[in-house]
């Protein structure tokens, strides 16, 4: 990641909209959105480890660890119809996890 800052100039921008690409990139890693980005990579973790064992492990499979249908299937012992179906019941779980986390009230509050 040496070469991550190569991009940002303190200097005036030459080409038209350059600054503002910059400018975007900067702003947008804020210590509140780095606090947000984090609440939210905790409730997907902890809505995962709810799932359901069998829908959990096809969806850190092929979702986390981005392996294939078939290669779930081999690791996980079963056809791949049933990680196929595993996968999509398991995110729709997950999804509705996460639904009614984001509909649930903040718990903390960052204003002060």
């Amino acid at each position: 990641m040496s070469g991550c800052h190569a991009n940002l100039s303190l200097e005036e921008p030459n080409g038209a909209g350059g600054g503002r690409a910059n400018e975007a990139a900067i702003n947008r890693f804020t210590p509140v959105h780095w606090a947000e980005q984090q609440e939210r990579s905790e409730r997907v973790r902890a809505a995962v480890l709810e799932l359901p064992s069998e829908f959990r492990e096809a969806v850190v499979l092929c979702e986390l660890e981005e392996l294939s249908y078939e290669e779930a299937a081999r690791l996980s012992g079963c056809p791949i119809g049933t990680i196929r179906s595993r996968l999509h019941r398991g995110r729709a779980l997950l999804l509705a996890k996460l639904e009614i986390l984001r509909d649930a009230p903040r718990r903390v509050s960052a204003a002060r």
